[in-house]
């Protein structure tokens, strides 16, 4: 956990640029390397939740992906998921350490609403620019024809309604991620404080680190991943009238019942709580080599 700074006016009013530009850089890292060692189980987890009759577990996912694709079948649209990573986990960690420091001042709120609220902010920072990008993703990620290109995909969602699609599923995208990375760092904060000590050797922290990083993952995947569900269906919905949360819903819930809402989340959880971990403890270890760049 990296510690957190007493606030001085003065220091946050001429430092900020630099610690903005710090905080996009390791999140850009620590987002690239947790995506890119965790794509097979993405990818894994996207087609299971939009064809559950084409793909029902996850077994039956990876030895379908490779008899038809091969290795690279779960690679696919690795590109634009590092892209969605690097910029997720760029904005994520510059706009919650930006709202951090800002709020540390104002006397009603407590230490965890701080905490929740920047970790909210941030999700909603990352929707901006992050719901296009995931909706590259996603229609690469279930194409099992071809290794689409960046350039053919806007192509083809711009001819369904124009800039518009680009913005297709924003706000299934708005509500699970301003939940989810606002009860990510409250539990990340909070097991932190109550598991690790000052002084405590590094060894010890490590370890510590990757087990809270790994609880706090999966932990707030649970209350959220419907909403990702829907958006996955939403995004990855080819026709050019766009469905709606509604929709998707009633129609989901009308087939399955409510076992329609955690289709995919086995792999979820495979995901969840490496990725977690990996990008967690690469930004910790990013923020000590970087303290002030």
């Amino acid at each position: 956990m990296v510690e957190r700074e007493e606030f001085d006016i003065e220091h946050h009013k001429h430092g900020e640029p630099k610690r903005v530009a710090r905080d996009l850089i390791n999140g850009m890292l620590s987002g690239a390397i947790g995506i890119y060692l965790t794509q097979p189980f993405d990818t894994v987890r996207i087609r299971m939740q939009v064809d559950r009759v084409l793909y029902p577990s996850i077994s039956s996912t990876f030895a379908k992906t490779y008899r038809a694709e091969g290795v690279k079948g779960f690679f696919k649209g690795s590109m634009s998921n590092i892209n969605v990573g690097a910029a997720y986990y760029s904005i994520l960690f510059a706009a919650k350490e930006f709202a951090d420091r800002s709020l540390q001042p104002v006397p009603w709120l407590s230490e965890n609403q701080k905490i929740y609220l920047a970790g909210s902010f941030g999700g909603f920072c990352c929707t901006l620019v992050g719901t296009p990008l995931e909706l590259f993703k996603c229609r690469a990620q279930v194409d099992t024809q071809k290794m689409t290109s960046y350039t053919g995909l806007i192509k083809d969602l711009y001819s369904e309604r124009g800039i518009r699609s680009l913005y297709k599923g924003y706000w299934a995208t708005f509500w699970r991620d301003v939940p989810i990375f606002g009860a990510f760092f409250f539990i990340y904060e909070y097991l932190s404080k109550l598991f690790i000590k000052d002084g405590e050797n590094e060894g010890n922290k490590h370890l510590k680190l990757i087990l809270i990083s790994g609880l706090a993952g999966i932990c707030n995947w649970v209350p959220t991943y419907p909403a990702d569900l829907v958006k996955s269906i939403i995004q990855c919905h080819p026709e050019k009238e766009t469905l709606t949360i509604r929709q998707v819903v009633r129609d989901g819930y009308k087939r399955l019942g409510y076992k329609f809402f955690y289709s995919g989340i086995s792999p979820t959880f495979l995901m969840a709580g490496p990725l977690h971990i990996l990008i967690m403890l690469a930004y910790e270890k990013l923020q000590v080599v970087m303290p002030d760049f």
